[in-house]
């Protein structure tokens, strides 16, 4: 698997190893609140709408599906987490093996690591809010600063925002940045998302938001600077003012707005009705191999994560050949890719 499954295996490991679910503030450091705790870890299994459930008790991790059940020491559980993380710290490739974790991974019933293109949330976690007893049972999405940026929304052709110039476009030797100067200047009508799915979700999320990330890309490709940061993209848009908001404080309320749905429900291809697949928040493994956790219920812990996007969250550029971007057709149409990683 790649460094990023592999860190969502490190994530669950270190998640049954420590049962508090210490929070994080904006810059992933512990917030040290021992209010919630995780009671169990429920992950996806090969068969459809089945979990296999993990629970720790006595220094063992008890695995139960479909009526078979599994005991496992604690000790052999950090033991395999800490040979995970030397590999995925020390290895050279993007792809690797790590034969450690078969015996492990069979006990546990061989349940899935990766989610589905359509689902945000990798694991769900039973957790306990010890100021009132209660438990419930959330998704979260795993993500990985091991090895570098991980993304949160993957480019794709359903991710290229078209656009038209006023008049024929010639750039030699052209690239997505190069056109993104020349056309920078230019009052360019912007035609949207060029697949109509994901122009219905960004509607959703807001109406104004198929043109701001129209224009935040044209700054991002067109930038003479290298800005790349959501907050910088942002501030550039906000003091041009080009969709007339009356506050232009509400550009940041609705790239929050988007960077939450995109980081917990909507996918592009699919037509999102709003639910957030990861109700529960995010999980983020830190270069460290410390765990940084956000929590969608708790009110603090929901601002932090708003805040963390924001100011984490850029845009990168992806393969122009495999996207399909970034070059000129029919005299002054093109095309620019969405990109976003934390």
């Amino acid at each position: 698997m790649n460094r990023g499954e592999w860190s969502e295996a490190y994530a669950l490991l270190s998640l049954i190893a420590n049962a508090d679910f210490v929070l994080s503030d904006k810059s992933l450091a512990d917030e040290n609140s021992t209010q919630f705790k995780v009671k169990s870890i429920l992950i996806p299994s090969n068969t459809p709408n089945k979990f296999v459930s993990l629970v720790v008790q006595d220094q063992s991790v008890i695995a139960n599906y479909d009526g078979q059940q599994s005991s496992t020491p604690l000790t052999d559980i950090e033991s395999v987490a800490k040979a995970l993380f030397q590999k995925i710290s020390s290895s050279s490739s993007t792809t690797f093996s790590f034969n450690e974790l078969d015996t492990l991974w069979t006990k546990f019933f061989n349940p899935q690591i990766k989610a589905t293109r359509s689902e945000k949330s990798d694991i769900k976690l039973e957790i306990l809010d010890t100021s009132t007893q209660l438990k419930s049972i959330k998704g979260f999405s795993i993500k990985s600063n091991l090895g570098g940026a991980t993304s949160l929304l993957n480019a794709s052709q359903s991710t290229n925002f078209l656009y038209e110039a006023p008049h024929k476009i010639s750039v030699p030797n052209i690239t997505p940045k190069k056109l993104g100067k020349f056309v920078k200047p230019l009052p360019l009508k912007y035609l949207g998302s060029v697949n109509e799915t994901y122009k219905l979700n960004l509607n959703k999320v807001d109406q104004n938001l198929e043109s701001l990330i129209s224009h935040l890309l044209v700054e991002y490709y067109g930038a003479s600077n290298r800005e790349k940061f959501v907050k910088d993209l942002l501030a550039i848009v906000a003091n041009k003012n080009p969709l007339s908001l009356s506050n232009t404080s509400d550009y940041k309320i609705i790239m929050s707005k988007f960077l939450r749905a995109t980081a917990f429900g909507m996918v592009p291809r699919d037509l999102w009705d709003g639910a957030l697949s990861a109700s529960g928040g995010m999980i983020i493994v830190k270069a460290d191999g410390k765990l940084a956790s956000f929590y969608l219920d708790d009110s603090h812990s929901n601002a932090n994560l708003d805040n963390y996007l924001l100011e984490h969250s850029f845009f990168d550029t992806a393969s122009t050949t495999r996207h399909d971007f970034g070059k000129v057709f029919d005299d002054k149409f093109f095309k620019f890719n969405l990109l976003i990683r934390l």
